[in-house]
C-alpha cells in the first residue's frame, strides 16, 4: 500500500501485532514476521490500541524497521 508520509510517498505494509514487549513489537504481515524497536511513547500507543482490537492494523516499514504512527495524511 502507498502512503503519504510527510509529503512523499512510501509503500508500507499492514501489520498485526503478534507479540509486545519492552521495546520490541513483533508484526506478523503477508505470511511473515518483523521485529520492530519502538520507543516508549509508540509502545504505549501499540499498546492502548492493541488492548482496544486484537485484530488491529498497524502502517509499518519492513526494511526501514519502522511503525509510521505519525505525519500519515492518506491511508
Amino acid at each position: 500500500m502507498e502512503v503519504l508520509v510527510n509529503g512523499d510517498y512510501q509503500l508500507v505494509e499492514l501489520g498485526l501485532a503478534k507479540e509486545i514487549q519492552d521495546s520490541k513489537v513483533t508484526f506478523v504481515y503477508d505470511n511473515k514476521e518483523v521485529d520492530i524497536l519502538v520507543d516508549e511513547e509508540t509502545l504505549d500507543y501499540i499498546k492502548d490500541i492493541n488492548n482496544s482490537s486484537e485484530l488491529a492494523l498497524f502502517p509499518i516499514d519492513p526494511v526501514a524497521k519502522t511503525v509510521l504512527l505519525n505525519n500519515i495524511t492518506s491511508l
